[in-house]
Formats: C-alpha cells, sequence, structure tokens
C-alpha cells in the first residue's frame, strides 16, 4: 500500500514537470521590425519594404514570428486598386 501512494506521488511530479517544460516550449522569441526587414528575403519571400509596410500598417513595432509570417501573408494578398 505504502507503494501505490509512492507510485501517485511519483506521477504527480512527472506531470507537473512535463506540463511546465510544455509551456516554456511555446513561448516563441519577439523580434523587431529591423530584424525582419533584414531577412525577409529569407523569412518571407518578399522585399524588406513590404515587411516594413506591413508590420506599420498594423502599428507592431516587434512581434513573434507566426504573428508576423500571418501579417505579411495577409498584406501581400491585398488586391491593389
Amino acid at each position: 500500500m505504502a507503494s501505490a501512494k509512492n507510485e501517485t506521488k511519483k506521477t504527480a511530479e512527472n506531470e507537473s514537470v512535463t506540463s511546465t517544460k510544455n509551456s516554456v516550449a511555446k513561448q516563441e522569441s519577439v523580434y523587431t521590425i529591423d530584424e525582419f526587414c533584414r531577412n525577409a528575403q529569407v523569412l518571407f519571400s518578399t522585399m524588406p519594404e513590404c515587411v516594413w509596410a506591413a508590420l506599420k500598417e498594423k502599428g507592431i513595432k516587434e512581434c513573434e514570428k507566426t504573428e508576423a509570417e500571418k501579417i505579411v501573408h495577409q498584406f501581400m494578398k491585398k488586391e491593389v486598386e
């Protein structure tokens, strides 16, 4: 019976460690507009001016890469009148 309590306790500790690792892994780095512009061709396959305009239009000075990808992609799909 004592070993059953120990196993339960160990399992609870393992779960909390696992959930902590998962939350840390989900955090993304934040980059500035200048950093995105310097790497525009590699990250977004577009010119730095397009990345700058897309992020400035939304009023963003810094953000995560996934957010920047969404914004730049939407900006590039806009129809020009």
